[in-house]
């Protein structure tokens, strides 16, 4: 893969939904409100709206590629006009020799001609006088399936090198595929929902957040009312990402859990019901609570 920097750009989305992100060239989003992130995708997928340092994205200079399911990868491997492969396929047949293709458009005339006399009905057939069209417009591609995730590699970075002046903004799941780039004009969105937590940078719930692990623990340490252990606070975060983020009613015995459950909720606009079933719950918390 190119060597990864980590270089902050502003996303900004206008329209009937305002907001400015940093992002980087390598992004990874961890979805808690897929409505949210519907309305997310959406200016990319409308390109309209959209704006990557202070530049718009536009069908002229941008393409957006969708690689998050199987299906998706399978759809732009198939020779179809719009897909990765046919761009690839088109690109290679674009180098090609004139002359080696001027012999096959010999050929083919040869054929027509030989058709016409056969025939025997005086009409005129009339032949396709752009060559490209007579070979892209009349040929299939398998799909080898026991290297298609290697293949699709290969192809994306020829054809990005091709339209290096082009940015390339790609949704993939890493459970998935890997992508592995040699050019530098990208931006990607890994929607994989199993990775760690502190690998991703941006968080969907109501809002589009940016997101660091490190910051949040920084800051709910120095938020903490009570004493605690080193790496404690960290465990707790991880943990509640983990298993309980996703839930509409959260139910927790564990009182600090509790508690970073609500510092968590509160910052990232979390529709949740979240209730302490600890009956001896201290007051240190029970007042710490009150200022949240």
């Amino acid at each position: 893969m190119f060597s990864e920097v980590i270089a902050i750009v502003e996303l900004k989305i206008s329209g009937e939904y305002e907001q400015s992100i940093s992002i980087e060239k390598n992004n990874k989003i961890k979805i808690i409100d897929y409505k949210t992130f519907l309305n997310f995708y959406k200016y990319f997928y409308l390109k309209k709206d959209l704006f990557i340092q202070n530049k718009e994205v536009t069908k002229k200079d941008c393409i957006i590629i969708d690689v998050t399911s199987i299906n998706a990868l399978i759809k732009q491997m198939e020779y179809s006009k719009g897909t990765l492969m046919y761009d690839y396929i088109s690109l290679v047949y674009g180098e090609m020799p004139l002359d080696e293709k001027q012999t096959f458009y010999s050929e083919y005339l040869k054929q027509v001609e030989i058709l016409k006399e056969k025939l025997e009905i005086n009409s005129e057939i009339i032949t396709e006088d752009n060559i490209d069209k007579v070979i892209l417009q009349n040929i299939e591609v398998d799909i080898n399936f026991d290297n298609i995730f290697n293949t699709f590699n290969k192809i994306l970075n020829k054809v990005m090198k091709d339209n290096i002046n082009k940015n390339y903004i790609i949704f993939y799941n890493s459970k998935i595929l890997n992508i592995e780039l040699e050019n530098d004009n990208y931006y990607l969105f890994d929607i994989n929902q199993f990775l760690d937590i502190k690998d991703y940078n941006l968080l969907i719930t109501e809002d589009i957040n940016e997101f660091d692990e490190s910051s949040l623990i920084s800051y709910i340490e120095n938020l903490w009312p009570l004493a605690y252990e080193e790496n404690e606070i960290s465990f707790l975060v991880e943990h509640y990402f983990k298993y309980l983020i996703y839930l509409d009613n959260v139910n927790i015995a564990n009182d600090k859990l509790y508690l970073v459950g609500l510092i968590i909720k509160k910052n990232y606009k979390l529709d949740q019901k979240i209730t302490c079933t600890n009956p001896n719950l201290s007051n240190i918390i029970k007042s710490f609570i009150d200022t949240i």
